[in-house]
């Protein structure tokens, strides 16, 4: 088990809670990622990293046929809890991203990935891509989404950020990863779409909010860094909050924005 999943699967019960998205948004996403993918009835949609599934039970409400997977089982579980309670059918599967996917060659319209893909290495993710798209047209999608730079959060997170990089602890953004993975598929011949902001909501945070939910993570910025590490960090970040933001408690408000971005790959890619 990676330190990924094993985060992920610590995180399952919370996770919505601390990093989720509002219903109204994932709504708003699924029907955004239906028009820009051009999904047709009974199209394969292959969702990696499906997680505790508030994207991929908006997009089982469309006449699609939905296949998601994960890395992490507790993930998966909350997700199958969901379907529970709806009554829909769905093709949920317990696998690594970063083995062979759960498709078979040339049989996905639509591969979809919500902050999830910059785990996984980026030429398998290419080299899967290729191997399920449909040979007559596919679509990659890749979601994400957008802070202000200016946001407490965004803030507290290029702080520590910088004070992880003084310790030699330097993590990869998963923007820049996302955009390798599309850079590599237009290489190979693949159009690119617009990006597109399909929804907005707002947000409020205060910085002991934010500092407790990075607390309940096992490590810091997608590293695992040792306990004490994490521990001074942390300690180094309420003096600096304290000082930045006049108290741990002073709420800030904030508007949050979901981003699609993507490529088509055609019969010629």
């Amino acid at each position: 088990m990676t330190r990924a999943t094993r985060s992920f699967d610590e995180q399952a019960g919370s996770f919505d809670q601390r990093a989720g998205l509002p219903a109204s948004a994932c709504d708003s996403i699924a029907k955004e990622l239906v028009q820009l993918a051009q999904i047709a009835p009974g199209d394969v949609v292959l969702e990696v990293g499906a997680g505790t599934g508030q994207i991929g039970l908006a997009l089982c409400e469309f006449p699609l046929c939905y296949v998601g997977f994960d890395a992490s089982a507790a993930m998966l579980d909350v997700f199958k809890h969901r379907l529970r309670e709806s009554g829909r059918a769905v093709s949920l599967i317990h696998t690594d991203g970063n083995n062979r996917w759960p498709a078979e060659d040339g049989s996905v319209k639509t591969v979809f990935s919500s902050r999830a893909v910059h785990l996984l290495r980026v030429e398998h993710v290419v080299e899967e891509v290729f191997r399920v798209a449909s040979p007559i047209e596919a679509t990659l999608v890749l979601g994400r989404r957008q802070r202000e730079k200016q946001s407490l959060r965004a803030r507290l997170r290029q702080e520590m950020r910088e004070r992880l990089q003084q310790l030699g602890y330097v993590g990869h953004e998963g923007q820049q990863q996302e955009r390798e993975i599309l850079d590599a598929c237009i290489r190979r011949g693949a159009a690119p779409l617009e990006r597109r902001v399909v929804a907005t909501w707002p947000v409020q945070h205060s910085a002991a909010q934010v500092l407790a939910s990075w607390r309940e993570k096992s490590g810091l910025a997608g590293l695992e860094v040792p306990a004490e590490v994490k521990e001074s960090v942390l300690s180094q970040l309420v003096v600096w909050a304290k000082d930045v933001f006049g108290s741990l408690e002073a709420v800030q408000s904030a508007d949050e924005k979901y981003v699609l971005d993507g490529v088509r790959l055609s019969s010629k890619s």
